[in-house]
């Protein structure tokens, strides 16, 4: 059976609103932009040029651990919800066949992890920003402005989210969650108008750093890659068992296939197991940022065939799933 287009786009988004008003999904997505935001504030000493750096990892590496985390979540409770609901048989009589069933969910599932990205990106470039960085007017200084603009956007979200429930009755955390990449992108938009001082200045420089940008683009195809894992494993696994083997899969990508290469048994098996160190970027933007469209275009290709693999892999399982009514 096929699916109409009509119905792609409430299929699609009927899980991400779903989601959307989960308070663990406004949780999980603030506490890791404010994790990324107080790191060049809690430094207890002094790094030098090099402080920059581990703030920029430290946020990237906490969007990719909570991000990991929040797709195995949303994944894992939205196919348990619906099936407990009668929502999945609901929709399993209408015209609308199961891998497609499948696919919808992904998508719902990718569109909060695309919006959880919009978020951690403007807080590590923020973050990127305030940490102590040399500058031949003021020397060694931290930017705190910078941070705690940032930090300032999470309340300000909060309070969009009360004011609109109080005053339209809309879900608070729906709201909120929306509004903080709008502020946080607002605030890295405004950073060129004040200096590493802190003085007002005319002539715009927002000194952030683009190439993180890309290095969260890399880094979502991961995500995507968990979600479309975590939503297969679900429909055989319980939550916290599906949550614990996405996080095994995380750590054991960036060792396993290191220590496979020594084997020659082995050595074949790396070509099927994902290695999360190719979507890791920040070794290039150090060493070689000439290199880095070529090393984020390969990690691209490399990511949207493991992806469409997983995903194929989802949608064949879930011909042979059981979806009570």
């Amino acid at each position: 059976m096929t699916i109409r287009k009509s119905f792609w786009l409430p299929l699609t988004l009927l899980p991400a609103h779903e989601i959307l008003r989960a308070p663990i999904t406004v949780l999980l997505t603030a506490s890791a932009a404010a994790t990324t935001l107080l790191i060049p504030l809690v430094i207890a000493f002094q790094f030098g040029d090099t402080g920059r750096r581990l703030v920029r990892d430290g946020g990237l590496g906490l969007l990719l651990t909570v991000g990991t985390i929040l797709a195995a979540a949303s994944a894992c409770n939205i196919f348990r919800r619906e099936r407990e609901s009668g929502i999945a048989a609901m929709l399993l009589t209408k015209p609308v066949s199961r891998p497609w069933y499948f696919l919808s969910r992904f998508l719902g599932v990718g569109l909060i992890v695309m919006l959880f990205a919009a978020v951690m990106t403007p807080a590590t470039m923020l973050a990127h920003r305030a940490a102590e960085a040399y500058h031949p007017d003021t020397g060694f200084k931290s930017d705190y402005i910078a941070a705690l603009s940032g930090l300032f956007c999470i309340p300000l979200a909060c309070l969009t989210g009360g004011w609109w429930n109080w005053k339209k009755h809309v879900a608070f955390h729906a709201v909120t969650l929306l509004s903080l990449p709008i502020y946080l992108w607002s605030a890295c938009l405004m950073a060129g108008w004040y200096t590493r001082a802190g003085t007002f200045t005319l002539s715009y420089s927002p000194d952030l750093d683009p190439t993180i940008i890309l290095a969260t683009c890399s880094l979502v195809l991961v995500l995507l890659i968990f979600a479309a894992l975590a939503l297969a494993l679900s429909m055989y696994l319980p939550p916290v068992s599906t949550a614990a083997v996405c996080l095994l899969a995380l750590f054991a990508g960036f060792s396993t296939p290191a220590w496979m290469l020594n084997s020659t048994r082995l050595r074949p098996i790396v070509a099927f197991l994902p290695n999360w160190n190719w979507f890791w970027l920040t070794e290039t933007i150090d060493t070689a940022p000439h290199l880095l469209g070529g090393r984020f275009l390969l990690a691209f290709v490399y990511g949207l065939l493991f992806l469409t693999a997983t995903v194929i892999w989802g949608m064949t399982l879930m011909k042979r799933v059981e979806v009570p009514s």
